[in-house]
Protein backbone atom coordinates (compact mmCIF):
# COMPACT_ATOMS: atom_id res chain seq x y z
CA UNK A 1 0.00 0.00 0.00
CA UNK A 2 1.41 3.65 -1.38
CA UNK A 3 0.79 6.47 -0.27
CA UNK A 4 0.77 10.13 -1.83
CA UNK A 5 2.72 13.30 -1.24
CA UNK A 6 0.94 16.62 -1.69
CA UNK A 7 2.86 17.07 -4.76
CA UNK A 8 0.93 13.59 -6.05
CA UNK A 9 3.45 11.20 -6.54
CA UNK A 10 3.77 8.10 -4.84
CA UNK A 11 5.76 7.26 -1.77
CA UNK A 12 5.71 5.18 1.46
CA UNK A 13 4.21 7.79 3.36
CA UNK A 14 3.73 11.59 3.08
CA UNK A 15 1.15 13.80 4.76
CA UNK A 16 -1.49 15.45 2.71
CA UNK A 17 -1.64 18.80 4.44
CA UNK A 18 -2.04 19.66 7.98
CA UNK A 19 -5.35 18.99 9.26
CA UNK A 20 -7.87 21.64 11.19
CA UNK A 21 -8.37 21.43 14.86
CA UNK A 22 -11.59 19.39 14.45
CA UNK A 23 -10.04 17.09 11.75
CA UNK A 24 -6.90 16.58 14.28
CA UNK A 25 -9.28 15.60 17.68
CA UNK A 26 -10.88 13.02 14.86
CA UNK A 27 -8.05 11.78 13.70
CA UNK A 28 -6.73 11.25 16.90
CA UNK A 29 -9.75 9.57 18.17
CA UNK A 30 -9.70 7.25 15.10
CA UNK A 31 -6.18 5.87 16.21
CA UNK A 32 -7.01 5.42 19.89
CA UNK A 33 -10.16 3.27 18.55
CA UNK A 34 -7.06 1.08 16.09
CA UNK A 35 -5.05 0.99 19.20
CA UNK A 36 -7.65 -0.49 21.21
CA UNK A 37 -6.35 -3.94 19.67
CA UNK A 38 -8.19 -6.38 22.91
CA UNK A 39 -11.42 -6.70 24.15
CA UNK A 40 -11.93 -7.51 27.77
CA UNK A 41 -13.59 -11.51 28.57
CA UNK A 42 -17.03 -10.96 29.87
CA UNK A 43 -17.57 -11.10 33.63
CA UNK A 44 -19.50 -14.03 33.46
CA UNK A 45 -19.52 -17.76 34.28
CA UNK A 46 -18.44 -17.71 30.34
CA UNK A 47 -15.43 -15.28 30.57
CA UNK A 48 -14.27 -17.54 33.60
CA UNK A 49 -14.80 -20.67 31.43
CA UNK A 50 -13.03 -18.84 28.68
CA UNK A 51 -10.31 -17.84 31.04
CA UNK A 52 -9.67 -21.01 32.89
CA UNK A 53 -9.36 -22.60 29.46
CA UNK A 54 -6.37 -20.76 28.24
CA UNK A 55 -4.96 -20.97 31.88
CA UNK A 56 -5.44 -24.72 31.48
CA UNK A 57 -4.05 -25.02 27.96
CA UNK A 58 -0.61 -22.84 29.43
CA UNK A 59 0.26 -23.45 32.28
CA UNK A 60 2.45 -26.13 33.17
CA UNK A 61 1.88 -26.74 37.04
CA UNK A 62 -0.61 -29.16 37.85
CA UNK A 63 -1.88 -27.85 40.70
CA UNK A 64 -2.84 -24.51 38.49
CA UNK A 65 -4.38 -26.58 36.03
CA UNK A 66 -6.19 -28.65 38.83
CA UNK A 67 -8.05 -24.89 39.63
CA UNK A 68 -8.21 -24.16 36.27
CA UNK A 69 -10.30 -27.10 35.95
CA UNK A 70 -12.68 -26.90 39.27
CA UNK A 71 -13.40 -23.05 37.70
CA UNK A 72 -14.14 -24.58 34.64
CA UNK A 73 -16.58 -27.00 35.94
CA UNK A 74 -18.07 -24.20 38.07
CA UNK A 75 -18.69 -21.99 35.17
CA UNK A 76 -20.55 -24.57 33.04
CA UNK A 77 -23.05 -25.04 36.41
CA UNK A 78 -24.48 -22.10 34.94
CA UNK A 79 -25.29 -23.83 31.43
CA UNK A 80 -26.69 -26.72 33.19
CA UNK A 81 -28.43 -24.32 35.33
CA UNK A 82 -29.96 -22.30 32.68
CA UNK A 83 -31.16 -25.38 30.58
CA UNK A 84 -32.88 -26.95 33.41
CA UNK A 85 -34.56 -23.75 34.13
CA UNK A 86 -36.05 -23.66 31.01
CA UNK A 87 -37.02 -26.73 30.88
CA UNK A 88 -39.16 -26.48 34.16
CA UNK A 89 -40.23 -23.00 33.11
CA UNK A 90 -41.50 -24.76 30.04
CA UNK A 91 -43.50 -27.37 31.55
CA UNK A 92 -44.56 -25.68 34.89
CA UNK A 93 -45.46 -22.39 34.13
CA UNK A 94 -45.55 -21.62 30.08
CA UNK A 95 -47.64 -24.87 29.62
CA UNK A 96 -50.49 -23.99 31.72
CA UNK A 97 -50.69 -20.51 30.46
CA UNK A 98 -51.23 -21.26 27.22
CA UNK A 99 -53.43 -23.51 28.38
CA UNK A 100 -55.67 -20.75 30.20
CA UNK A 101 -55.27 -18.59 28.00
CA UNK A 102 -56.78 -21.08 25.02
CA UNK A 103 -59.90 -21.49 26.89
CA UNK A 104 -60.39 -18.25 27.62
CA UNK A 105 -60.03 -17.00 24.38
CA UNK A 106 -62.23 -20.85 23.42
CA UNK A 107 -64.84 -19.52 25.99
CA UNK A 108 -64.92 -15.56 24.52
CA UNK A 109 -65.78 -17.30 20.88
CA UNK A 110 -68.32 -20.22 22.56
CA UNK A 111 -70.27 -17.54 24.92
CA UNK A 112 -70.28 -13.96 22.85
CA UNK A 113 -70.87 -15.49 19.09
CA UNK A 114 -73.85 -16.74 17.53
CA UNK A 115 -72.32 -17.96 14.20
CA UNK A 116 -70.67 -14.90 13.00
CA UNK A 117 -73.48 -12.43 15.16
CA UNK A 118 -71.42 -10.83 18.66
CA UNK A 119 -74.07 -10.56 21.38
CA UNK A 120 -73.49 -7.84 23.31
CA UNK A 121 -76.10 -8.95 26.05
CA UNK A 122 -73.97 -11.81 26.53
CA UNK A 123 -70.06 -9.48 26.62
CA UNK A 124 -72.23 -7.18 29.60
CA UNK A 125 -72.48 -10.37 31.71
CA UNK A 126 -69.27 -12.18 31.05
CA UNK A 127 -67.73 -13.23 34.42
CA UNK A 128 -64.61 -13.36 32.35
CA UNK A 129 -63.89 -10.23 30.57
CA UNK A 130 -60.89 -8.92 33.05
CA UNK A 131 -59.02 -11.86 31.89
CA UNK A 132 -59.25 -11.60 28.18
CA UNK A 133 -58.98 -8.01 28.66
CA UNK A 134 -55.65 -8.44 30.02
CA UNK A 135 -54.35 -10.64 27.67
CA UNK A 136 -51.56 -8.77 25.75
CA UNK A 137 -53.13 -10.19 22.65
CA UNK A 138 -56.05 -7.60 23.20
CA UNK A 139 -53.80 -4.96 23.02
CA UNK A 140 -51.41 -5.27 20.24
CA UNK A 141 -49.28 -2.03 20.96
CA UNK A 142 -48.92 -3.21 24.36
CA UNK A 143 -48.15 -6.59 23.31
CA UNK A 144 -45.73 -5.52 21.15
CA UNK A 145 -43.69 -2.68 23.24
CA UNK A 146 -43.50 -5.77 25.87
CA UNK A 147 -42.27 -8.23 23.71
CA UNK A 148 -40.02 -5.84 21.82
CA UNK A 149 -38.31 -5.13 25.41
CA UNK A 150 -37.61 -8.71 26.08
CA UNK A 151 -36.31 -9.27 22.87
CA UNK A 152 -33.67 -6.41 23.12
CA UNK A 153 -31.97 -7.95 26.67
CA UNK A 154 -32.23 -11.43 24.52
CA UNK A 155 -30.32 -9.43 21.78
CA UNK A 156 -27.49 -8.52 24.42
CA UNK A 157 -27.07 -11.71 25.25
CA UNK A 158 -27.16 -12.77 21.25
CA UNK A 159 -25.02 -9.89 20.03
CA UNK A 160 -22.53 -10.70 22.94
CA UNK A 161 -22.21 -14.39 21.81
CA UNK A 162 -21.44 -13.72 17.99
CA UNK A 163 -18.79 -11.08 18.99
CA UNK A 164 -17.21 -12.94 20.88
CA UNK A 165 -17.13 -16.10 18.28
CA UNK A 166 -15.81 -13.73 15.59
CA UNK A 167 -12.91 -12.93 18.22
CA UNK A 168 -12.16 -16.60 18.59
CA UNK A 169 -12.70 -17.36 14.83
CA UNK A 170 -10.58 -14.54 13.88
CA UNK A 171 -7.32 -15.72 15.93
CA UNK A 172 -4.71 -17.64 14.10
CA UNK A 173 -4.10 -20.79 15.22
CA UNK A 174 -0.98 -21.91 17.11
CA UNK A 175 2.09 -22.88 14.83
CA UNK A 176 4.05 -26.07 15.87
CA UNK A 177 7.73 -23.94 15.61
CA UNK A 178 5.57 -21.52 18.62
CA UNK A 179 6.46 -21.69 22.38
CA UNK A 180 2.66 -23.23 22.39
CA UNK A 181 1.15 -20.39 24.36
CA UNK A 182 -2.27 -18.90 24.15
CA UNK A 183 -1.66 -15.92 26.00
CA UNK A 184 1.17 -13.86 26.20
CA UNK A 185 1.30 -11.04 29.36
CA UNK A 186 1.34 -7.38 28.12
CA UNK A 187 3.49 -5.64 30.53
CA UNK A 188 2.62 -2.23 29.33
CA UNK A 189 -1.32 -3.22 30.44
CA UNK A 190 -0.73 -5.73 32.74
CA UNK A 191 -2.65 -8.10 30.86
CA UNK A 192 -3.00 -11.76 29.69
CA UNK A 193 -3.87 -11.22 25.94
CA UNK A 194 -5.24 -14.55 24.19
CA UNK A 195 -3.59 -14.18 21.21
CA UNK A 196 -4.11 -17.43 19.29
CA UNK A 197 -5.38 -20.39 19.87
CA UNK A 198 -5.19 -24.03 18.08
CA UNK A 199 -8.03 -25.70 16.43
CA UNK A 200 -8.64 -27.95 19.21
CA UNK A 201 -9.14 -25.35 21.91
CA UNK A 202 -11.24 -23.05 19.53
CA UNK A 203 -13.64 -26.23 19.06
CA UNK A 204 -14.06 -26.64 23.17
CA UNK A 205 -15.03 -22.85 23.00
CA UNK A 206 -17.89 -23.15 20.76
CA UNK A 207 -18.84 -26.04 21.72
CA UNK A 208 -19.19 -25.72 25.51
CA UNK A 209 -19.36 -22.03 25.92
CA UNK A 210 -19.96 -20.13 22.51
CA UNK A 211 -22.89 -22.82 21.05
CA UNK A 212 -25.11 -23.44 24.20
CA UNK A 213 -25.10 -19.84 25.49
CA UNK A 214 -26.63 -18.92 22.28
CA UNK A 215 -28.72 -21.82 22.16
CA UNK A 216 -30.29 -20.73 25.60
CA UNK A 217 -30.57 -17.33 24.29
CA UNK A 218 -32.80 -18.41 21.41
CA UNK A 219 -35.14 -20.72 23.63
CA UNK A 220 -35.66 -18.69 26.34
CA UNK A 221 -36.74 -15.43 23.70
CA UNK A 222 -39.02 -18.15 22.20
CA UNK A 223 -40.17 -19.68 25.57
CA UNK A 224 -40.38 -15.95 26.71
CA UNK A 225 -42.73 -14.50 24.26
CA UNK A 226 -45.19 -17.76 24.25
CA UNK A 227 -45.41 -17.11 27.93
CA UNK A 228 -46.08 -13.21 28.03
CA UNK A 229 -47.93 -13.59 24.68
CA UNK A 230 -50.57 -16.21 27.35
CA UNK A 231 -50.46 -14.37 30.28
CA UNK A 232 -53.76 -13.12 31.76
CA UNK A 233 -53.09 -9.97 33.57
CA UNK A 234 -51.01 -7.26 32.80
CA UNK A 235 -49.39 -6.87 36.11
CA UNK A 236 -48.34 -10.17 35.26
CA UNK A 237 -46.99 -9.78 32.50
CA UNK A 238 -44.21 -6.90 33.99
CA UNK A 239 -43.73 -9.69 36.54
CA UNK A 240 -43.01 -12.67 34.11
CA UNK A 241 -40.54 -10.21 31.98
CA UNK A 242 -38.09 -9.45 35.67
CA UNK A 243 -38.05 -13.62 36.42
CA UNK A 244 -37.41 -13.78 32.74
CA UNK A 245 -34.59 -11.42 32.40
CA UNK A 246 -33.55 -13.28 35.87
CA UNK A 247 -32.64 -16.13 33.58
CA UNK A 248 -30.39 -14.30 31.17
CA UNK A 249 -28.27 -12.89 34.32
CA UNK A 250 -27.85 -16.17 35.88
CA UNK A 251 -24.25 -16.85 34.41
CA UNK A 252 -23.43 -12.77 36.04
CA UNK A 253 -24.56 -14.38 39.85
CA UNK A 254 -22.57 -17.60 39.32
CA UNK A 255 -19.64 -15.47 38.74
CA UNK A 256 -20.24 -13.16 41.34
CA UNK A 257 -21.32 -15.63 43.80
CA UNK A 258 -19.27 -18.59 43.74
CA UNK A 259 -16.36 -17.84 41.72
CA UNK A 260 -13.91 -16.33 44.59
CA UNK A 261 -12.50 -12.90 44.84
CA UNK A 262 -8.75 -13.59 43.58
CA UNK A 263 -9.93 -16.11 40.81
CA UNK A 264 -12.40 -12.90 39.43
CA UNK A 265 -9.35 -10.68 39.57
CA UNK A 266 -7.53 -13.03 37.66
CA UNK A 267 -10.23 -13.12 35.10
CA UNK A 268 -10.21 -9.77 34.64
CA UNK A 269 -6.68 -9.80 33.44
CA UNK A 270 -7.31 -11.67 30.72
CA UNK A 271 -8.85 -10.12 27.15
CA UNK A 272 -8.34 -11.51 23.61
CA UNK A 273 -7.20 -9.99 20.50
CA UNK A 274 -9.88 -8.47 18.09
CA UNK A 275 -9.06 -7.94 14.59
CA UNK A 276 -8.08 -4.53 13.16
CA UNK A 277 -10.99 -1.62 12.57
CA UNK A 278 -9.39 -0.98 9.19
CA UNK A 279 -11.78 -2.44 6.38
CA UNK A 280 -11.41 -3.54 2.84
CA UNK A 281 -7.18 -3.94 1.81
CA UNK A 282 -6.37 -1.30 4.71
CA UNK A 283 -6.69 -4.36 7.28
CA UNK A 284 -3.58 -5.42 5.51
CA UNK A 285 -1.47 -2.66 6.50
CA UNK A 286 1.48 -3.08 9.01
CA UNK A 287 1.12 -1.52 12.24
CA UNK A 288 3.11 1.65 11.50
CA UNK A 289 1.90 1.90 7.82
CA UNK A 290 -1.69 2.03 9.96
CA UNK A 291 -0.61 4.56 12.27
CA UNK A 292 0.29 6.98 9.44
CA UNK A 293 -2.59 6.19 7.55
CA UNK A 294 -4.76 7.42 10.73
CA UNK A 295 -2.25 10.33 11.58
CA UNK A 296 -2.77 12.21 8.64
CA UNK A 297 -1.37 10.50 5.43
CA UNK A 298 -3.56 9.23 2.19
CA UNK A 299 -3.30 6.14 0.24
CA UNK A 300 -2.73 6.60 -2.94
CA UNK A 301 -6.46 5.53 -3.90
CA UNK A 302 -7.19 8.47 -1.81
CA UNK A 303 -8.15 6.66 1.22
CA UNK A 304 -7.45 9.22 4.83
CA UNK A 305 -8.11 8.93 8.38
CA UNK A 306 -11.55 10.70 7.79
CA UNK A 307 -12.67 8.56 4.79
CA UNK A 308 -11.67 5.75 6.94
CA UNK A 309 -13.96 7.23 9.99
CA UNK A 310 -16.93 7.56 7.50
CA UNK A 311 -16.56 4.00 6.79
CA UNK A 312 -17.02 3.16 10.29
CA UNK A 313 -19.65 5.64 11.08
CA UNK A 314 -21.14 4.04 7.84
CA UNK A 315 -20.46 0.37 9.42
CA UNK A 316 -21.64 0.79 12.69
CA UNK A 317 -24.96 2.94 11.51
CA UNK A 318 -26.18 -0.36 9.52
CA UNK A 319 -25.00 -2.62 12.31
CA UNK A 320 -27.48 -0.15 14.82
CA UNK A 321 -30.31 0.13 12.59
CA UNK A 322 -30.00 -3.84 11.80
CA UNK A 323 -30.56 -4.65 15.65
CA UNK A 324 -33.23 -2.07 15.94
CA UNK A 325 -35.19 -3.15 12.47
CA UNK A 326 -34.62 -6.70 14.62
CA UNK A 327 -35.77 -5.82 17.96
CA UNK A 328 -39.24 -4.21 16.30
CA UNK A 329 -39.45 -7.02 13.31
CA UNK A 330 -38.97 -10.15 15.49
CA UNK A 331 -41.58 -9.10 17.94
CA UNK A 332 -44.27 -8.37 15.24
CA UNK A 333 -43.44 -11.30 13.58
CA UNK A 334 -44.20 -13.46 16.63
CA UNK A 335 -47.41 -11.93 17.46
CA UNK A 336 -48.76 -12.46 13.64
CA UNK A 337 -47.58 -16.25 13.09
CA UNK A 338 -47.72 -17.18 17.25
CA UNK A 339 -48.72 -20.58 18.42
CA UNK A 340 -49.79 -19.71 21.91
CA UNK A 341 -53.43 -19.34 20.63
CA UNK A 342 -54.02 -20.87 17.72
CA UNK A 343 -56.40 -19.47 15.61
CA UNK A 344 -56.44 -16.00 17.30
CA UNK A 345 -58.38 -13.73 15.05
CA UNK A 346 -57.36 -10.48 16.94
CA UNK A 347 -61.03 -9.71 17.45
CA UNK A 348 -60.84 -8.78 21.33
CA UNK A 349 -59.79 -5.36 21.20
CA UNK A 350 -62.37 -3.32 19.55
CA UNK A 351 -64.78 -4.99 22.63
CA UNK A 352 -62.59 -4.66 25.55
CA UNK A 353 -63.07 -0.54 24.66
CA UNK A 354 -66.46 -0.88 26.49
CA UNK A 355 -64.61 -2.83 29.52
CA UNK A 356 -61.75 -0.29 29.78
CA UNK A 357 -63.93 2.84 29.67
CA UNK A 358 -66.37 1.08 33.12
CA UNK A 359 -62.50 1.17 34.92
CA UNK A 360 -62.32 4.65 33.61
CA UNK A 361 -65.36 5.31 34.74
CA UNK A 362 -65.46 3.85 38.60
CA UNK A 363 -62.33 5.17 39.23
CA UNK A 364 -64.18 9.09 38.37
CA UNK A 365 -66.60 7.99 41.04
CA UNK A 366 -64.29 7.34 43.49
Amino acid sequence: MSFVTESGSDSDFATGGAPDAVQSKLMRAEKKLHDESTHDLPESSYGAAMAMLVQAHDAEDWNVNAIAVVVYLVSLLSIAAEFFILITVKSYLTAPAVVEARSVYAEYHREMFNGETFLASAWDTWERKSEICQMPLSNITFCHVILAVWTACVMIDIKDTFFFAYLWGSLPASKQDDDGMVANFNEEDQQYVICKAPWSLKAIVFLTILIPKLMIACVCWWLGCRWLVATLSYSDVILNSVALAFIMELDEMVFYCMIPYDTQDWIRLHCITRPTRLTGSHKYLQDEQAAQLLTGGTAADGTNAMTLRKQRVRNSSITMMLTIGLVLLLPAIYIRYQQAIPGYKFDVAARCESYWDEITLELHEL
